[in-house]
């Protein structure tokens, strides 16, 4: 009788189990580049009445497969956007650009106000370049009048006395203001301010 020894397997040559010349690392780029599909659901009953289901649905695979099966979710996904190369550069230079752009704003808000202002004030200088001041006889004595041009046929007199008296003049039609503010100038400030806006 002959003697033969059966042929001794290693522990890796079993089915399920890689063997020598497989490592991890080309497992992993087998099922990157094949793709692999996990399914399963769970499901909780209580008498025979569905409380809750749970479908999974997993797959694992490269991009690159995983665009050949028409898969690309992550390329439209607005909160992955700037996990890509440059995104949080890019996010900065939006920030910076709003920044500026909210600076550059106020700048010309205040330009503008700037602006308004000065133009108010010219205005009104060249409405008293126009200022007659005139002394005017009345029953209760001697008044000091003075009037503004405000344009046009109208103008503002101010009747100076123990009170003083506003009147808008519109040619020949004079109507009587009351007084926005005790202080005269105060008032006649307001009232040019008012009529000519």
């Amino acid at each position: 009788m002959e003697e033969r020894s059966l042929p001794i397997r290693s522990p890796s040559a079993l089915p399920g189990r890689p063997s020598d010349q497989n490592n991890l690392a080309d497992i992993l780029e087998r099922v990157l580049d094949k793709g692999i599909v996990i399914a399963g659901d769970i499901q909780i009953n209580l008498l025979d009445i569905e409380l809750l289901t749970i479908k999974l649905r997993l797959l694992i695979a490269s991009v690159d497969r995983a665009r050949e099966m028409g898969i690309n979710w992550w390329e439209s996904d607005p909160s992955l956007q700037s996990i890509g190369p440059g995104g949080d550069s890019d996010r900065d230079r939006l920030e910076q650009e709003n920044r500026e752009l909210h600076e550059r704003l106020e700048r010309l808000e205040r330009q503008l106000d700037s602006h308004l202002r000065r133009e108010r004030l010219e205005r009104l200088a060249r409405q008293q370049v126009g200022l007659t001041c005139d002394v005017l006889k009345t029953e209760e004595g001697a008044r000091l009048l003075l009037t503004l041009p405000l344009g046009g046929r109208r103008s503002l007199r101010v009747v100076l006395g123990a009170q003083a008296r506003f009147l808008l003049s519109d040619g020949d039609d004079v109507a009587e203001l009351a007084a926005p503010d005790p202080r005269l100038d105060r008032a006649v400030y307001l009232l040019l301010a008012e009529l000519t806006a």
